[in-house]
């Protein structure tokens, strides 16, 4: 009937006066009206229907929801599971195989980390966060937080104390340096070797207070002067003086200490968090991986192995470590994440795209996806998650607070609505400093002083010149000075006369 009627709404022209009465029957508008309210009616019900079946796949993931056995010993909370209002709760042993979040900002993945970190903190385990929105200062206003927040004006590192034996912290210094600084492997091997003469002088494998950069640098600019030093090595040296010079700048009196803040003074507080979002890529990357390598040597060496005893939240991962410094990480960095469990340090890594993570998340006993909208990062997602398409089809509408979630406890992803944080406002740097300031104080009691008064073994080195080298230098600088008074003079008696 609906073909007769479209062929009688425009009929030829010629033919058009046989249907006009037809057309303008009383009986047939009824019965044309009736049908389209009918039709759009039985559309409208089609639409609701489908819409609700669509939802109710949303919220049972792959046709299964995980009821309260999932969940049973749990203690750090998720959120709620959309479909049958069960708490998601995770047991910490769970940590053992590290937690992947990932969305597009503002969907609530730092939301998420500040309701679950003070769980932890509860639970008697240390976490250590490397911040760059500096979102987790908050955290202090939270019952129970007792935290440290560090930055580069008020940290305090040492670079070259020795994590471990010597010649491995050497070797692993100056392979991230050469990585984040763009040095060539011939001059990493120069500084390498000069580094090690350095660490003689000072006597760091007898225990010793190690050098600071200041000291290195000093130490490169009398080898630079050395008669002995090659023209290309000079180059090399020059090089390295100005990385160094960069560093120096960016950190300030960071680096200028005999002994950083060690861990043992650090866990005493039950979170640090470390602000370095004023820092540039390279440097984050740089500072982040010294600070890793403590906690990974520190949790190595520990009896308690095989326990939760550190939580290591990294926000926003590819905004610390780079893009292409994640491709480059070295194999150290990466066994670092992946051997993690047996030394009891976990990790909470963040980012908006997982596609840059893939290397870190493989591992990763639970994945938490927020909302995306870039069509690559979806199909990583899916992929990574094990979606369907029709749950890969609703990653970017599951709107904010929300997000998927897979367990390795669970064979299916399933959608939960995560709870707001306790955070109530935001820490002022005013604030912040008045808070810090007593923590400090008590911290600079045990901070090793400047290395300033080491000059002397500094000095020590360039008196190891030849004779002849050191002579040379001495008669130039007589025969200079000679010069200038010999014209002085003369020219004073011109006057006299």
């Amino acid at each position: 009937f609906s073909f007769f009627f479209l062929m009688i709404r425009r009929p030829p022209r010629s033919t058009l006066f046989p249907y006009t009465t037809l057309f303008r029957s009383d009986v047939v508008m009824a019965f044309s009206h009736n049908y389209l309210l009918i039709k759009q009616q039985v559309n409208m019900t089609e639409q609701r229907l489908r819409g609700r079946i669509e939802k109710r796949r949303r919220e049972q993931g792959n046709g299964s929801l995980p009821n309260s056995e999932v969940f049973r010993g749990g203690v750090i909370d998720l959120g709620q599971v959309i479909g049958n209002n069960i708490d998601a709760r995770l047991r910490l042993a769970q940590f053992s195989g590290n937690l992947s979040v990932y969305g597009q900002y503002g969907m609530g993945k730092s939301n998420l980390n500040q309701h679950i970190i003070p769980q932890i903190i509860r639970q008697g385990t240390h976490v250590n966060i490397f911040d760059i929105a500096v979102d987790y200062r908050d955290l202090l206003h939270i019952p129970g937080c007792s935290g440290l927040v560090l930055n580069p004006e008020n940290e305090r590192l040492n670079p070259l104390e020795p994590i471990g034996k010597p010649e491995e912290h050497l070797q692993f210094f100056w392979e991230i340096t050469q990585q984040d600084f763009n040095l060539r492997p011939e001059t990493q091997e120069l500084l390498f070797n000069y580094t090690e003469e350095l660490y003689r002088i000072f006597d760091v494998y007898r225990n010793e207070d190690p050098p600071t950069l200041i000291n290195l640098k000093e130490f490169l600019k009398e080898k630079k002067l050395d008669s002995s030093t090659s023209v290309s090595d000079r180059g090399k040296i020059e090089t390295a003086l100005r990385k160094l010079d960069y560093i120096l700048y960016s950190f300030g009196n960071m680096t200028n200490c005999a002994r950083g803040f060690s861990l043992e003074m650090l866990d005493s507080f039950s979170f640090v968090s470390y602000e370095i979002g004023e820092l540039s890529e390279e440097k984050r990357s740089w500072y982040t991986k010294l600070k890793l390598r403590q906690y990974y040597h520190q949790g190595s060496i520990s009896n308690k192995r095989h326990q939760v005893k550190r939580i290591i939240a990294i926000d926003e991962a590819k905004g610390i470590f780079g893009k292409s410094r994640i491709g480059e990480a070295t194999n150290y960095l990466k066994d670092m994440y992946t051997r993690s469990r047996s030394i009891g340090c976990y990790w909470i890594i963040t980012d908006q795209f997982s596609s840059e993570l893939v290397d870190f998340t493989r591992a990763s006993a639970c994945q938490i996806s927020f909302q995306h909208t870039v069509p690559k990062e979806i199909n990583q997602i899916a992929t990574s998650m094990g979606f369907s398409a029709t749950l890969k089809s609703e990653i970017p509408r599951i709107g904010r607070y929300r997000a998927f979630v897979k367990m390795t406890d669970f064979p299916h992803p399933f959608l939960i609505m995560t709870r707001k944080s306790d955070v109530k406002r935001h820490i002022t740097d005013d604030e912040l400093e008045r808070l810090m300031q007593p923590k400090f104080a008590q911290l600079s009691q045990t901070t090793g002083k400047s290395q300033g008064s080491k000059r002397a073994k500094i000095n020590a080195v360039s008196n190891r010149r030849s004779e002849e080298h050191t002579s040379e230098l001495q008669s130039h600088s007589f025969i200079s000075y000679a010069v200038f008074c010999l014209k002085k003079k003369t020219t004073t008696n011109k006057k006299n006369k």
